[in-house]
């Protein structure tokens, strides 16, 4: 995985009509509301997330297919210091999570940006924030370290 700046991305079947100037590529240890498919639901056939949730963007990678989006889930559900990583109270409300909130680290989405998956904020963002570095540097280490990870390989 490989990482690139950010710059102006063109249109998207969800995206509003309304002028939304934060929809630019994202960056590594960006937030960004995005229906994340869990690696269980994908082996069932479901192709679609069932809800949008937050996803912190672990790289990005210039193809010739397009922008790859590498992403995983942040969730509020009961996961262990196996599966998770906790994150720190200042940086839960900073970002305006949950104080249950834990980054998922067993399992990644890729996609090509920007992807009908993307879902925008009711005011038309789909940057939450962007997550320390030291944090988003544990996060995927951690993926990295873990070689049964799964990936979820989106397509649109």
């Amino acid at each position: 995985m490989t990482t690139s700046g950010p710059s102006p991305t063109p249109g998207s079947q969800k995206k509003p009509t309304t002028s939304t100037p934060s929809w630019t590529k994202p960056r590594p240890a960006d937030i960004i509301n995005y229906r994340y498919l869990w690696a269980r639901e994908a082996a069932r056939g479901i192709e679609e997330g069932a809800k949008a949730r937050p996803c912190l963007v672990l790289s990005v990678d210039e193809t010739p297919s397009g922008t790859v989006i590498f992403t995983t889930a942040l969730t509020t559900s009961d996961h262990t210091g196996a599966n998770s990583i906790a994150l720190p109270d200042a940086v839960k409300e900073h970002l305006g999570l949950d104080s249950s909130s834990r980054v998922i680290v067993t399992e990644y989405n890729r996609f090509v940006w920007v992807g009908p998956d993307i879902e925008p904020l009711h005011d038309g963002r789909i940057h939450l924030g962007t997550m320390p570095s030291k944090i988003a540097r544990q996060v995927l280490s951690a993926l990295l370290a873990n070689r049964g990870a799964t990936q979820v390989k989106r397509e649109s």
